[in-house]
């Protein structure tokens, strides 16, 4: 994480909270085995009225924090005890256990896509996923956020916000605390929403990986599969209102994938309904494969190899790095078809 970012976060914890332990806090990083006086505190405190400085000293003095010796008329100097050193630390540990950022993301998290919006009762981020959406109308999930240089890392918890299902089937808001924005996402947040990347553990959430593949029990075939030969980082964008320029079902850093099990019922050609939906999917896929140099695979019904205006489309598109496979889509398709995705995607 950034290091001003980091420190800012901390600072901003800091300030939440009560003014008692940031006398504390005070008093053990400046005056550690060092008498003081009340004047060089009350300044470098102003921050907090002097009668309630006042207040807070006298209380430290009774819960045996402090200890205040005279040296003269009106010389008063205080000197903390190993019991404020004791109860600093433990304000340390407490504001560590629960500050809101974290150096790097778990190695085994995966990615979600959402949105950042400032609305009249503070922030929201929005959660692209279908099945945080279906569990949290199943029951009350409540989540902890944290921050990773620009990317949020959201875990559930017994305490703090809860999720909140909205009127769609894809995705899940949150309030999250002003404290853990960055001033230039404020600023970008006056005028319009913020896209932003967040991360989730899926044990975390008793969830597995294919379960966050909402759209079809193909895809989560095929994602159960994949799972064991490669890291699958980003997830569908069918799950999200986002219009990407790519829209497939699976998307791997070695390239794509894109489903259909269509079985095509009758003799229809090149041209006919049932046609142009599967070379709308080709179509994108060769797209992608030449704008950025990388393998798409169209994972079709067996039956469209049956067309010769198919069987001719293979050998064409294979030149241009986009691989067309057919399978019955039966009990175990999925692995079967393994060696041939890792040939393609590996080679």
């Amino acid at each position: 994480m950034n290091k001003n970012y980091k420190s800012m976060i901390l600072k901003r914890i800091q300030d939440t909270l009560p003014q008692k332990y940031l006398l504390i806090l005070h008093i053990n990083n400046f005056y550690h085995n060092r008498e003081f006086k009340w004047k060089e505190l009350s300044e470098r405190l102003s921050f907090i009225k002097q009668d309630v400085l006042r207040n807070y000293l006298s209380e430290l003095k009774k819960e045996g924090l402090l200890s205040i010796t005279k040296k003269g008329p009106k010389n008063w100097v205080y000197i903390a005890t190993k019991n404020l050193f004791k109860k600093a630390k433990s304000i340390e540990i407490k504001l560590k256990s629960t500050s809101d950022y974290l150096d790097e993301i778990p190695s085994n998290s995966i990615k979600l896509r959402g949105n950042l919006r400032l609305i009249q009762r503070g922030i929201h981020l929005e959660i692209y996923s279908g099945i945080l959406a279906k569990n949290s109308r199943l029951k009350e999930i409540y989540c902890k956020i944290f921050r990773c240089h620009n990317y949020f890392f959201i875990k559930p918890s017994d305490r703090g916000n809860k999720l909140i299902s909205r009127n769609n089937n894809y995705s899940v808001e949150i309030s999250i605390p002003k404290y853990i924005i960055y001033e230039p996402e404020l600023s970008i947040l006056n005028k319009k929403s913020l896209p932003v990347e967040i991360y989730i553990t899926p044990n975390e959430w008793s969830l597995k990986l294919e379960d966050f593949f909402t759209e079809s029990k193909f895809n989560r075939e095929l994602v159960k599969s994949l799972s064991s030969k490669f890291k699958i980082n980003v997830l569908p964008s069918h799950n999200y209102k986002i219009y990407d320029i790519w829209r497939f079902d699976v998307l791997l850093e070695e390239g794509v994938i894109e489903i259909s099990a269509y079985n095509p019922k009758t003799k229809g050609g090149p041209h006919s309904t049932s046609s142009s939906v599967i070379r709308s999917k080709i179509l994108d896929g060769l797209l992608y494969s030449l704008e950025n140099k990388k393998p798409s695979i169209i994972i079709l019904h067996k039956s469209w190899y049956k067309k010769e205006h198919m069987r001719d489309l293979v050998v064409m598109l294979r030149k241009y790095d986009c691989h067309l496979l057919f399978t019955g889509f039966r009990d175990g398709w999925a692995d079967k078809l393994i060696l041939k995705i890792e040939s393609i995607l590996k080679k």
